[in-house]
This record gives C-alpha cells, sequence and structure tokens, in this order.
C-alpha cells in the first residue's frame, strides 16, 4: 500500500475477513484503529478486520475528503459521524451512526475535526 496512488470514495479494497476476502467500497469504511503494528478497520455492515497496515499508511491513501484521522490511533470516514460533542480539555466525543461505543479525539486533532465541519 505505500507505493498506490491515493484511493477515490467509489474505489474497492480487497480486505481480508476470517478465511476468505471481500470486496468492498473504500466509503464504506467506517473507522479505523490502530493496533501494534496492525490497523482495525470496521465497516459500515459490522464486519470488522485486522490488516498488516499503519494508519500512516492509511491516511496517505485515503481520501481527504471523507476521512480524518481525530487522535493518533483513530482514523474516521466522516459520513460516520452521527454527533459531536465537546469532551475533556478540547477534545471531542464522537457518536457514530452505527451505534458503536463513542471514540475520543485528541485535543491536537480536535482542530482539524473543527475546521472539516466549518
Amino acid at each position: 500500500m505505500t507505493c498506490e496512488e491515493p484511493l477515490a470514495e467509489d474505489d474497492r479494497l480487497l480486505l481480508p475477513v476470517d478465511q476468505h476476502f471481500e470486496v468492498v467500497k473504500v466509503e464504506t469504511i467506517e473507522v479505523i484503529f490502530a493496533a501494534g503494528d496492525y490497523s482495525e478497520v470496521h465497516l459500515s455492515c459490522g464486519t470488522h478486520t485486522l490488516m498488516l497496515r499503519s494508519l500512516v499508511e492509511w491516511q496517505k491513501r485515503l481520501p481527504e475528503k471523507l476521512f480524518v484521522r481525530v487522535h493518533r490511533s483513530i482514523i474516521i470516514n466522516l459520513d460516520s459521524i452521527d454527533r459531536v460533542e465537546e469532551w475533556f480539555n478540547g477534545s471531542f466525543r464522537i457518536h457514530l451512526r452505527n451505534g458503536r461505543h463513542p471514540v475520543i479525539s485528541s485535543r491536537r486533532y480536535s482542530a482539524q475535526l473543527r475546521a472539516r465541519f466549518r
């Protein structure tokens, strides 16, 4: 993934799920969490998978228009956000449309998130 071109919203990826691969549109990725050397990719259908890929690699490829880093360990799809609450010390508590537990942005990345909604 490091030397590949940036992705568009309607591009498709081949993601490992259980014992097979699924073809998914980039726009169906809701949130990506860092998990050590891996990343945990959560899709809008409720499926999630672990991949040997860093958040830096994801951030370089994902469409900037659709995805934003909200924490050093979290990238989120802007279309997956249901609501945002102010949290502690300038951070945000971000509620996703699928009802998954909210994610907390870091103070460092909160300004970037705020700028995306102006």
